[in-house]
């Protein structure tokens, strides 16, 4: 700046502002000789006082983050946080989270979304936990491997054994006890004449929808079982709900050991019933050796509903005759 008779004279470096400017907006240099310029830039909220800058350089498509208090972001190696959901994709576009281990080249693991007709959301949450706990996934030795589930959030009791559901991979309780199994029954050594006591608690849940409660499962293609008593066991609180009429048959599939089967009446209240006492039939003409290579199990026959809570005890007395 000069003052020559009273005139104020200002350099390039102090008035060239290049004009026109937009109230609001910031003014930065244009070139190198001081003069200023407004290209545009305006604060997204000019009611904030805190310009937000980078700690750094920055790597393209990476997530900035907070890296202090203070406004200042970037890159993090570290535990990015997000206090509410975090969505991958959105409609239409998919999305996963994929998480890479610290190996290089070694795969990744993915959470990723496929369609439903029905529009509904799947959701993985844990229970209430009594211990940090993690899951691992053992290696199922294919490219398409299926996760097997309950059925119902409460659907086992202790002590029996589980069942698949249909083919995609849902388990209900079978309503057999485990103790029920014969270890000394094998495929290999299985021995002829060998007699087996097998007592069967069937519930109501296990039997339903025609639900096949296993007594005897074959130990080979050629196995045959002689039925020796089939005896129904005292038991409070027999089958009941549901306006239940069946009857309780004892078969392999092909032959029925006790006719019609076990009566209603005596399914509803269970009094102890040898084989050909009232309630529980003999075969009458059919043979009482079973089909080789097939189990032999409860099912129901007859009526028209099943009942819908309770159980019955049923004990098999069976002989093998055929390895």
């Amino acid at each position: 700046m000069t003052i020559t008779a009273g005139v104020v004279t200002l350099s390039v470096a102090e008035s060239n502002i290049i004009l026109p400017v937009v109230s609001g907006d910031f003014a930065v240099f244009s070139g190198t000789s001081g003069a200023l310029a407004d290209l545009g830039y305006l604060p997204s909220n000019a009611s904030k006082t805190r310009v937000v800058m980078a700690n750094g350089a920055t790597v393209a498509n990476h997530i900035m983050v907070s890296t202090d208090t203070t406004g200042t972001s970037g890159n993090l190696t570290g535990t990015a946080i997000n206090d509410g959901s975090i969505q991958a994709g959105r409609d239409t576009v998919a999305g996963s989270l994929i998480s890479y281990p610290a190996t290089t080249t070694t795969g990744t693991l993915a959470l990723t979304a496929v369609a439903n007709s029905g529009a509904f959301n799947g959701v993985l949450s844990n229970v209430a936990l009594g211990q940090t706990s993690t899951w691992s996934f053992p290696d199922p030795a294919n490219a398409a491997a299926r996760v097997l589930v309950a059925a119902t959030a409460t659907p086992f009791t202790t002590g029996h054994f589980p069942v698949a559901s249909g083919t995609g991979g849902l388990m209900v309780d079978s309503g057999v006890l485990a103790a029920n199994l014969d270890t000394s029954l094998s495929s290999a050594t299985a021995a002829t004449n060998k007699v087996f006591v097998k007592t069967i608690t069937a519930t109501a849940a296990a039997l339903a929808t025609s639900g096949h409660v296993t007594v005897m499962a074959h130990p080979s293609a050629t196995s045959q079982f002689k039925i020796l008593n089939i005896r129904v066991m005292y038991a409070a609180a027999g089958l009941s709900g549901g306006g239940g009429d069946r009857l309780l048959t004892l078969t392999d599939g092909t032959i029925v050991f006790n006719q019609a089967g076990v009566t209603a009446a005596l399914l509803g209240t269970p009094i102890y019933t040898l084989w050909g006492g009232t309630g529980n039939p003999v075969p009458g003409a059919v043979s009482t050796i079973s089909t080789a290579g097939a189990d032999i199990y409860l099912v129901y026959a007859g009526g028209a509903a099943d009942y819908t809570t309770g159980q019955i005890v049923i004990e098999v007395e069976l002989a093998q005759v055929t390895a």
